[in-house]
């Protein structure tokens, strides 16, 4: 048995082809959420999505796409782009999205599973780091009976066990933050869990955006994003931590 656990596509079809060239032959697709923004092609990444059988969970931005106020006036280039993605959603697509599981247990290949995106609470840091608190990963394992906790979110790959449980980030495909701009994801076989990223067209993506996105946003939120890709590194526009510390350690 094989399986493929992917997260955090955000919109990049290249990237998320990828994935599938590389790894023909699997049983399994595990998606742990966030199928759309900020790339360019959401409708595509869902209706590939769609094809797979997957087993999906919900992450922040495909909430935030599925419940977003068509007729509210946006302020923001990502309030705007958050609207464009809502508006070139197939119907049929958004009623996929929407089934979104927001968490899954899944037992598979002799593991059991807990499949969640990881949005966590504001007490304990909003995002599960290699980093974080000890704290944090007693009280996710104390929340999730499971021995393996898979979760993304966090745009950061790793695998730690402690406190009970193992817990599993196949990273970002479509959005890496550490400087490599690379698609990861994780694969399963026989009970076991490996790590992979694999080099994607990245250009082919930034095309893409400009296409799409020119006359939607303004051109820095199209220079951002096409720098993230290009660069593997999170537009400074959305801080979220300092990255130095893991990118130091080797992360991706």
């Amino acid at each position: 048995m094989k399986s493929l656990i992917i997260s955090d596509i955000h919109a990049n079809l290249a990237a998320f082809e990828a994935i599938l060239n590389a790894e023909a032959s699997w049983d399994t697709l595990i998606f742990l959420g966030d199928a759309v923004l900020a790339g360019p092609e959401p409708d595509e990444v869902i209706s590939l999505l769609s094809s797979l059988d997957a087993i999906c969970v919900m992450g922040n931005h495909d909430r935030e796409v599925l419940e977003l106020d068509r007729n509210a006036t946006m302020t923001s280039p990502a309030g705007t782009w958050s609207k464009w993605h809502r508006e070139n959603i197939s119907k049929d697509n958004l009623d996929f999205l929407a089934g979104f599981r927001n968490s899954y247990v899944l037992e598979t290949q002799g593991l059991v599973l807990r499949l969640t995106h990881g949005c966590l609470s504001r007490d304990m840091g909003g995002r599960l780091w290699p980093d974080s608190d000890l704290a944090v990963y007693a009280s996710l394992a104390s929340q999730y009976p499971e021995p393996y906790i898979l979760l993304g979110h966090s745009h950061v790959q790793f695998q730690k066990t402690c406190c009970g449980a193992t817990f599993v980030n196949p990273g970002s495909a479509g959005a890496p933050y550490l400087g490599h701009p690379l698609a990861c994801y994780a694969v399963m076989q026989d009970g076991q869990i490996t790590l992979n990223a694999i080099p994607y067209d990245v250009e082919k993506t930034c095309r893409t955006m400009e296409s799409r996105a020119r006359g939607v946003v303004e051109e820095a939120f199209i220079e951002d994003w096409k720098e993230c890709w290009r660069t593997g590194r999170l537009p400074s526009r959305y801080f979220i931590r300092d990255y130095t510390p893991l990118r130091n350690q080797g992360y991706r």
